[in-house]
């Protein structure tokens, strides 16, 4: 009897069973969080035209055109049958979570949530916001679907040591090995990249950050906390963001150090996953009806588990067979790692630095313009397209140009889509320069903007609500009475508002120079001065 307890002991008495995180629990929770998402894709507002519509279209606003284009394809595929198509969706989430729980199955669904959630993070997210540059760790980036596959890859399931050749080993997996060891070069890409998104232009300042955390859509006993910490931000003003890019560094650098510094970054990110979850990102809205994923947040938070599991890893005892792999893996490859990570936290500091010195440098762009929309306006019709004019009066010493306009409204079941258009053909990707103490008209026989997805216009239908992004002057709101400019009144306006800078409403300003009214003082806005309705 000691002869057969003597071999076996040593296995199952090993430091390997003190590991807290393994790759087969992050699986489990993995495929938790795809079983929530698969529930969420089968609430009844799904299974409607304002999915594709109020849900996949949006997330094209403001994306470079490779990106817009793909978001604007798929929420009119969707949009065409939105039953089918949901139905559809739904499966394969509820059907990849299963798989997750299912040990022999694991592989099969952790391809599929490779290859899936990187289809849902370009066509249905919009690359999460990094590819439009406006992207926050705070508010959702780099998407939340892109972290299920960068945890897929973290979670892959390891053959045990007697596992049979062929397909029958490959549906097993040793249960015990903690995540992969590069789990934290990857945790300090996501937080190092983080803080260079929240460097960029339109996002590093204070005012920037309070916008976005106020502009979240979330539940209503949480608005009031978040706008007391957005009115905070704004009064602490440029510390609060070097504070919070110091965090985002701080938390990516110590991931990539030893055992301690890697339980600092875990804890204080995980803590920070917390936070931004319930402020910045309203509990993913969950109890909206129209949430498709419970956000980022949760799994940053998982990811920080992961890089816990990589700290307090042990190796367990071995047989003195083992021990020279063993000292491979634990001491020269450790040694090898811990080189390599240096580096590359090396260049990650000077990287960020000169980011943060480059962005926050004042702009050398020139005189300022100062532009004036009047008589926004779109002609009735009954196409599936619908034009938009106006006029864009620079009365500043310096040019500014019209990048891209996006929609905001969902009048009807078909996907929208807004094109700069620079002459009466329309071209894809058109960009239109207003130059100097000049004035230029958005007419029939010129530049314009193309509505698509409309259907029929007549006199007095709801205005068309634009958002127009300038190069210098950027992102205004503006509404677009549908009639001729003989037609419209000042009661048109007056019916809808007018919608400028952050703070839609109701209101008189702006109303200047629309068809039928006048006098009525002008909005200002920094670098612009919208009139018309």
């Amino acid at each position: 009897m000691t002869e057969t307890s003597t071999p076996t002991e040593p296995p199952v008495t090993g430091t390997r069973s003190r590991v807290p995180v393994t790759r087969r629990g992050l699986q489990i929770a993995l495929g938790a969080v795809w079983l929530l998402d698969g529930a969420l894709q089968f609430q009844p507002f799904m299974f409607g035209s304002g999915f594709a519509s109020q849900v996949l279209a949006p997330a094209g606003n403001g994306q470079p055109v490779w990106v817009a284009d793909a978001v604007r394809w798929a929420a009119g595929l969707v949009g065409g049958s939105p039953t089918l198509w949901n139905a559809l969706f739904a499966v394969i989430q509820v059907g990849i979570g299963v798989g997750l729980l299912i040990r022999p199955l694991v592989r099969f669904a952790l391809v599929g949530s490779v290859v899936w959630g990187l289809g849902v993070w370009y066509l249905g997210e919009g690359t999460g916001g990094i590819a439009s540059g406006h992207g926050s760790l705070l508010t959702g980036a780099p998407g939340a679907v892109l972290l299920y596959v960068l945890l897929a890859a973290i979670a892959w399931p390891k053959l045990p040591a007697d596992a049979p050749a062929g397909w029958r080993g490959w549906l097993r997996q040793d249960g015990s090995v903690p995540p992969a060891a590069w789990t934290p070069a990857a945790w300090a890409a996501v937080w190092i990249g983080g803080a260079v998104l929240q460097a960029l232009p339109g996002q590093n300042t204070a005012g920037d950050i309070a916008d976005a955390l106020s502009g979240m859509t979330m539940p209503s006993w949480l608005g009031s906390p978040v706008n007391a910490i957005a009115d905070g931000i704004r009064s602490a003003g440029a510390p609060v963001v070097w504070l919070l890019l110091a965090v985002l560094v701080a938390v990516g650098l110590c991931g990539l150090g030893g055992r301690r510094l890697r339980l600092v970054a875990g804890w204080a990110g995980f803590g920070l996953a917390v936070l931004f979850w319930v402020f910045g990102q309203g509990l993913g809205n969950l109890g909206s009806g129209q949430a498709t994923d419970p956000n980022s947040a949760p799994l940053l938070a998982l990811l920080a588990i992961a890089l816990l599991g990589t700290a307090v890893a042990v190796p367990a005892a071995e047989p003195a067979s083992d021990s020279d792999s063993e000292s491979d893996s634990v001491g020269g490859s450790a040694d090898w790692r811990r080189s390599v990570l240096s580096g590359v936290s090396a260049l990650a500091v000077v990287g960020v630095g000169l980011l943060l010195w480059i962005t926050t440098q004042p702009a050398q762009a020139g005189p300022p313009p100062h532009l004036t929309l009047t008589a926004v306006y779109t002609p009735p019709g009954d196409g599936a397209t619908a034009p938009v004019y106006f006029t864009v009066t620079n009365t500043g010493a310096g040019p500014d140009t019209l990048l891209s306009a996006g929609t905001e409204f969902q009048t009807a079941t078909a996907a929208k889509g807004v094109t700069v258009c620079a002459s009466p053909a329309c071209g894809a990707g058109d960009t239109v320069t207003i130059p100097a103490h000049s004035t230029m008209v958005f007419g029939a026989g010129g530049p314009h903007l193309l509505v698509r997805g409309m259907g029929a216009l007549a006199a007095g239908h709801q205005p068309l609500q634009l958002t127009l992004t300038f190069a210098r002057s950027g992102v205004v709101h503006v509404l677009s009475p549908v009639g001729s400019p003989s037609d419209l009144t000042f009661n048109d306006v007056m019916m809808y508002g007018y919608m400028g800078g952050r703070d839609p409403g109701m209101g008189m300003s702006g109303m200047n120079g629309m068809p039928g009214t006048s006098g009525a003082p002008a909005t200002t806005m920094p670098g612009m001065t919208m009139t018309g309705g």
